[in-house]
């Protein structure tokens, strides 16, 4: 574990459980405030592979859900339903997803009690060369919360690979905004 300025960012190995760093708060925030965790992660497949081994386990149920491309509008409004009533505590979105009006507007109404960006790394990789929704999470999650006296959300960021370049980017495009 290693603080990029007051974030905690976990570097862990492919496999070394990465995933339970964020899950365990999360299913702590879920069950005993009902409130709601935000996962950014860059691909897709990584989203449906999370929710599919969190809803077979327990408490996750229909808790945890994924908003992606390819979804029908019936069951995207299901999930802008149920994060917005509080049935769904675990949302897993892209960075593109994240900067529609319809998300900012939701989740600067039900704000996230933990953000965290998953493979970290793809901030500083991908942000300028063909995501550079990438390189506005941190303004994104900054504007959630706009307009309120209340503390600072709370970010985790977690990745295998980040070099000390690569956490100083991190730190200036995710950190400086918040």
């Amino acid at each position: 574990l290693v603080e990029a300025k007051s974030v905690p960012m976990g570097l862990l190995a492919t496999g070394g459980g990465k995933s339970l760093t964020f899950q365990l708060p999360a299913l702590v925030l879920s069950r005993y405030r009902r409130e709601l965790t935000v996962i950014i992660s860059p691909l897709k497949a990584l989203m449906e592979d999370q929710i599919m081994g969190l809803q077979s386990i327990g408490h996750w149920g229909n808790r945890a859900a994924c908003l992606i491309s390819g979804q029908t509008e019936e069951e995207q409004s299901k999930i802008l339903d149920g994060i917005w009533s509080g049935t769904i505590d675990l949302l897993y979105i892209s960075p593109e997803r994240l900067r529609t009006h319809t998300m900012q507007t939701l989740l600067s109404r039900r704000r996230p009690a933990l953000w965290v960006v998953d493979e970290a790394h793809t901030i500083s990789q991908w942000g300028t060369d063909f995501r550079p929704d990438f390189l506005r999470i941190g303004r994104l999650i900054a504007n959630c919360y706009r307009g309120e006296n209340i503390t600072p959300p709370q970010v985790m960021l977690v990745t295998a690979t980040a070099a000390p370049r690569v956490i100083q980017e991190i730190d200036n495009e995710i950190i400086e905004p918040l």
